[in-house]
């Protein structure tokens, strides 16, 4: 045999080696259950009976909750926030949220509720679409603040029913005035 026939003999060797290789039926492997180890319990807690309720949980099955946003936090999204509210025409929540704690405390529940009342006859209709006018006209606009950044004033365009929408900062959290 001549030297330089040997490279082809051996590629045509290792096709044919390949081919049997691909070709050729492999063996049945016997199907067994899968090996599954279980971790011992760790204690032992009775079964409820199916009329009794579950027992509490406990701190440490509570998942921490992350921390929630405050829209109140920042001006912008607090005025984002009011207009939300105002649209969706939730005054109760509107005035818990927005009025300043002082004077939530100087109207008491009383007071709240009857503004809550009046708030839902025609005219709380209508003073609701005027505020939502006024806030959607300030939420691009730049305010004035005072000199302790805590009181934010916003000039209302010509034809709002006021002049000027106030908004303070109280204890971190801003309201409208």
């Amino acid at each position: 045999m001549n030297s330089k026939h040997i490279p082809s003999v051996l590629l045509i060797v290792g096709l044919i080696a390949g081919a049997a290789w691909w070709l050729w039926p492999a063996v049945p492997v016997e199907k067994t259950a899968p090996v599954v180890e279980l971790a011992p319990p760790l204690a032992e807690e009775p079964m409820p009976e199916p009329n009794e309720p579950p027992p509490p949980l406990k701190v440490a099955d509570v998942p921490p909750s992350p921390p929630a946003f405050d829209p109140q936090s920042e001006l912008g999204t607090a005025i984002q926030d009011f207009a939300r509210l105002a649209q969706g025409g939730d005054m109760l929540a509107l005035m818990l949220t927005y009025m300043t704690p002082d004077e939530q405390a100087r109207m008491g529940p009383e007071g709240m509720a009857q503004v809550q009342a009046m708030m839902q006859g025609p005219a709380g209709a209508m003073m609701t679409q005027m505020m939502l006018a006024d806030i959607q006209a300030i939420q691009n606009a730049t305010p004035t603040y005072d000199e302790t950044g805590n009181r934010a004033t916003f000039v209302l365009p010509p034809g709002s029913t006021e002049s000027k929408a106030v908004f303070v900062r109280v204890n971190g959290r801003w309201y409208r005035e």
